[in-house]
């Protein structure tokens, strides 16, 4: 009897085993159908792999003491490291402080790119589906974060793909509950969600809308902070 148990229970694991890589396979597969290329997600935090467009983006920063309103713009065809430029800031011309931080910008444009994948996709499991979207689930790679992202491998990724108009429509990072980042400060909150639209002409996806949500407290202070980025004027300057 124990050795028929022991056997209906290794079965049993087999079957997990054999569902899960399953889930991982259709979902690496969800994403090749709906045109989401390889290693797309690893630019979740690098919006520089639009190496085929020229745009511009607009954001809107929130914290405690002030809200900034600044503009900018990307072209691939300019010299690397002065590819972004800031156009204006609070709806005027850019200051010396400004402009030190497009510098900042194009300096980690120039950076080289880790070669690590961000997000496994063989991984990846289908954590959801109803009539009219799928839902996938990822965890990030912590040895391919940047540096001030490396917390994030303890969040919660997921894909969402709308079965109507057969394309991915976002992308969210959202903790679940709060954490610490190394002992002195403690994130409540912490979300970032993609929103993409399709460039039928191109095959290609393009950010659309990016909002940024973090609560977080350090040494007695409150460094909240909320931000969107809206991506506008989108120019194909790749091969035809």
């Amino acid at each position: 009897m124990k050795h028929h148990l022991k056997v209906i229970a290794l079965f049993l694991l087999l079957l997990v085993a054999i569902s899960h890589k399953s889930k991982a396979q259709t979902a690496k597969a969800l994403l090749r159908e709906y045109a989401v290329p390889e290693r797309f997600l690893n630019d979740l935090f690098d919006e520089n792999y639009l190496e085929v467009y020229a745009f511009k983006v607009k954001i809107k920063d929130v914290s405690k003491d002030k809200t900034t309103l600044k503009v900018l713009s990307f072209d691939p065809r300019r010299a690397l490291g002065k590819r972004w430029e800031i156009l204006s800031v609070d709806n005027q011309k850019p200051t010396t402080e400004h402009l030190k931080e497009a510098e900042s910008m194009n300096k980690q444009d120039t950076a080289k790119r880790k070669e690590v994948a961000l997000v496994d996709e063989t991984k990846m499991v289908i954590e959801k589906e109803t009539e009219t979207e799928i839902v996938l689930g990822f965890k990030l790679n912590k040895a391919a974060l940047p540096s001030q992202f490396d917390f994030a491998d303890k969040i919660p990724g997921r894909v969402f793909l709308d079965k109507t108009k057969k394309q991915m429509s976002k992308v969210i990072l959202a903790a679940r509950e709060a954490f610490r980042v190394k002992v002195v400060a403690k994130i409540e909150a912490f979300s970032i969600t993609n929103h993409y639209q399709f460039d039928d002409k191109n095959k290609r996806y393009q950010p659309k809308l990016e909002s940024i949500i973090m609560k977080i407290a350090a040494l007695g202070m409150d460094l909240s902070n909320q931000s969107t980025q809206e991506y506008f004027d989108y120019e194909y300057v790749g091969k035809k």
